[in-house]
């Protein structure tokens, strides 16, 4: 299976960003995909600073790459 990487990402604190896990996880499956690391975010995306989307991008740099 080819390893992936996945973000979550809810826009308000009263969404929960683990109704979208299932589906994703699924869907990665039928493609062949296992999921490696679940990042989160629960911010607006119009906000700079996203934690979660901050650590996939680092993480995918090479240097620390493992996709």
């Amino acid at each position: 299976m080819k390893a992936r990487r996945a973000l979550l990402a809810v826009s308000t604190y009263d969404q929960n960003p683990q109704t979208q896990i299932l589906d994703l996880r699924q869907m990665a499956a039928q493609r062949g995909y296992t999921i490696v690391k679940e990042y989160t975010d629960k911010i607006s995306g119009l906000k700079a600073k996203r934690p979660g989307l901050d650590a996939i991008m680092a993480d995918a740099r090479p240097a620390s790459s493992t996709w």
